[in-house]
């Protein structure tokens, strides 16, 4: 599973840690959690998914 940002303003994700490889089912959630606070301490806005459009990506 892969975990990535999604944004038009931030070209390189790698360079504001928003994205993940490798991740499994028991990995992803705190991967995420890592990479929001990070993404936050960095002065990035998130918005979280619906729990819909997690399932449909999640399951892709």
């Amino acid at each position: 599973m892969v975990l990535k940002v999604l944004s038009s303003k931030i070209a390189h994700k790698s360079d504001v840690g928003g994205g993940k490889v490798g991740l499994t089912p028991d990995t992803v959630g705190p991967a995420l959690e890592h990479m929001v606070q990070g993404l936050a301490a960095q002065g990035c806005r998130t918005t979280p998914f619906s729990s819909r459009a997690w399932s449909a990506a999640a399951s892709s």
